[in-house]
């Protein structure tokens, strides 16, 4: 559509005021008239013949199209416009300087000769990031050192991690005294690996903490012929009980088809969304502009709107979600090779609009520990044997 203006004259004598229009030689598109309402679509040109017309009626501009509507976008949002371009080259400024080295690695010492070579190429903060080549020279001088086993240099936004290894030096193995391997906690055995040791236990026997389960005497028949280093893992059965409290309904939110685009803008902790009317939402976003260093932000987004209602949940729903959580508390704590065996409720409260549930969850776990027998005297303790 060329450059048209869409006019809404309100008042009395509009019979008068259209009759004007046609004498002033005024194109007229899209004629709408009611009593006390006439709405006309005129080319922009004629918009000064219009105004030239005397009445005591209102007249108003209520939409554009073409060229007036582009101006009249740009001139609404021009400070949106001027921000976002400065944004985009004060984004792309920042995006280039290095804001923070870091050298991950223990050693202190090894860490400063890092730091004090890795400025000698330019890098250190405030300064502009490093070209690839460089970064890669960088690289292979720092390996030349003899301390440096393996060596990453990796730049995230404005920062840059130095991730440095060192060379390992083999150490001589440590001797493992005579011990016994012992219950670290309450439990139910229920299996073992042992690669050394006697066990004295088997499985589905109940032991409390610190009974033995593997001894480190070597028997044969009553007599103790040796004491060795027991090593190897004892699983068995814990059981804990977790207190879960949960609101009684949930917030069921869902998508009502309708949607819009717009922008949504991020300054310092403060959100915006621009050209959005829905209460509830849900939001696409696409980023435009973002910058780590400076909080801001600039999207293109989709809004979705949602419809909420809430939900009363069933009492199989909630023990359901109450087992669910107490099993994530429970294998939080769990390690490689543990495992949660099973769960169920044990009671539940109603207050108000929460519930208190109790949950009952049995784990298998790693019940391994020690105790140093190497202080033990065999003959002594043999010849006690006997007199016993």
């Amino acid at each position: 559509m060329s450059d048209k203006l869409k006019i809404r004259i309100t008042g009395k004598s509009l019979d008068y005021y259209f009759k004007e229009l046609l004498r002033n030689n005024i194109n007229l598109y899209n004629l709408d008239k009611t009593k006390n309402k006439l709405e006309i679509i005129i080319d922009k040109r004629d918009y000064s013949k219009l105004l030239e017309i005397k009445t005591i009626n209102k007249v108003e501009v209520i939409d554009r199209f073409g060229l007036s509507k582009f101006k009249y976008l740009i001139n609404k949002y021009k400070l949106f416009i001027i921000f976002f371009i400065f944004g985009i080259f004060l984004n792309i400024f920042l995006s280039n300087i290095i804001f923070a080295v870091e050298i991950e690695n223990s050693n202190k010492v090894l860490v400063k000769e890092i730091e004090d070579e890795v400025k000698k190429y330019g890098l250190k903060k405030y300064n502009f990031v490093l070209s690839n080549t460089r970064l890669n020279n960088l690289k292979k001088h720092l390996l030349e050192n003899e301390d440096i086993e393996w060596l990453e240099i990796e730049r995230i936004g404005t920062k840059y991690v130095i991730k440095v290894e060192m060379r390992k030096i083999p150490k001589k193995d440590s001797t493992c005294l005579a011990r016994n391997i012992v219950a670290k906690k309450n439990a139910v055995i229920t299996r073992f690996d042992i690669t050394n040791g006697e066990i004295i236990k088997k499985k589905e026997d109940y032991v409390v903490k610190g009974e033995t389960i593997v001894s480190g005497l070597i028997h044969n028949k009553e007599i103790i012929k040796n004491k060795v280093c027991s090593t190897g893992n004892i699983y068995g059965k814990t059981w804990y009980r977790v207190k879960v409290s949960l609101p009684t309904s949930k917030l069921i939110r869902n998508k009502t088809g309708k949607k819009r685009f717009g922008i949504h803008l991020k300054i310092l902790n403060k959100n915006y969304n621009l050209l959005n009317n829905f209460d509830n939402f849900k939001i696409n976003q696409y980023n435009i502009i973002e910058s780590k260093i400076v909080p801001f932000n600039i999207s293109f987004v989709k809004y979705l709107e949602l419809d909420e209602k809430e939900k009363k949940l069933s009492l199989k729903e909630l023990e359901n979600i109450a087992q669910n959580m107490a099993e994530k508390k429970i294998s939080k704590r769990l390690k490689k090779g543990e495992r949660v065996l099973n769960k169920k409720i044990l009671k539940n409260t109603i207050n108000d609009s929460r519930i208190d549930i109790d949950v009952f969850v049995e784990a298998e776990e790693n019940i391994t520990d020690y105790f140093d027998i190497s202080d033990i005297n065999i003959d002594e303790l043999n010849e006690a044997n006997k007199k016993e």
